[in-house]
């Protein structure tokens, strides 16, 4: 599993989950800036790969990591529904269906729900370009790398055959 390849299920989930909001991937962190050098049709989620600590040796060539991952959503007004209603309504429903989410792959460990965090990234710069935006942050061991052994440790033969009298 690559990190890149894992983004894209996240954001693709996300798509199937929300099938009225636009899921895309983003190179990182929303802010302002960003908003306003993207094109966002809302309601919008983008999703950031935000980095990943020193990993733990699997000891097969394979390293486990714990990845932050981001959602980021972003909603405008609609009728009878204001921005920060829904998006509010989204993070709620959105922190509800993570937990246990492994993006189909099974080099993904669960999402823990102790993990999870939602963030309010309002500012009055942000209101003033008639969206909300919140962040959901999450991290999940995601095992990176290639298996030397994908067929199973290489043992000695003779571990396995025995004729019955003993060492040579």
């Amino acid at each position: 599993m690559t990190l890149l390849d894992l983004r894209k299920s996240v954001a693709d989930t996300l798509a199937q989950w929300y099938p009225a909001a636009e899921c895309k991937t983003a190179p990182g962190r929303m802010n302002l800036a960003e908003l306003k050098r993207s094109t966002v049709k809302t309601p919008a989620i983008r999703v950031a790969c935000l980095g990943l600590p020193a990993g733990a040796d699997a000891g097969d060539g394979e390293a486990d990591h714990e990845v932050t991952f981001a959602a980021y959503v972003v909603t405008t007004d609609k009728t009878r529904l204001l921005r920060d209603d829904a998006a509010l309504a989204m993070v709620d429903d959105l922190v509800s269906r993570l937990p246990g989410a492994r993006w189909g792959s099974a080099e993904v460990w669960p999402v823990r729900a102790d993990t999870i965090i939602a963030e309010n990234l309002y500012s009055s710069q942000i209101g003033g370009t008639g969206v909300a935006l919140w962040g959901v942050v999450w991290t999940q061991k995601v095992r990176i790398g290639e298996n030397a052994y994908p067929q199973g440790p290489i043992l000695s033969a003779q571990l396995y055959a025995d004729d019955g009298e003993g060492p040579p």
